[in-house]
């Protein structure tokens, strides 16, 4: 109900490619850490894929940042893409997840 389409449609390169960095680094990042306590690199990837997606706090956070004037409207509007974009994504990539082999 927040996005803009027009918005998405006119900047949908740099959405994705800020929504692949997000799920490709945070991914990595969770993954690291719990393969630090020991589990396997599968375990590991699939915990990293499926909290890489921003929360839907987020979107609160989002819309109190921008009500209290902290952030410019675009770039408002590119976190809000980028958001909605990574819980859209989180289903698709953990599936792929699953066939990662152990």
């Amino acid at each position: 109900m927040l996005m803009h389409p027009t918005f998405v449609l006119r900047n949908l390169i740099t959405l994705l490619t800020s929504l692949a960095c997000l799920l490709v680094l945070k991914s990595l990042l969770v993954a690291g850490v719990v393969r630090m306590f020991g589990y396997t690199w599968r375990a590991s990837c699939m915990v990293g894929i499926t909290v890489s997606q921003i929360g839907e706090f987020g979107f609160v956070l989002l819309s109190r940042a921008e009500y209290m004037g902290l952030l410019p409207f675009r770039l408002y509007l590119l976190l809000l893409g980028t958001s909605t974009l990574s819980l859209i994504a989180t289903p698709l990539v953990y599936n792929l997840g699953r066939r990662l082999r152990a």
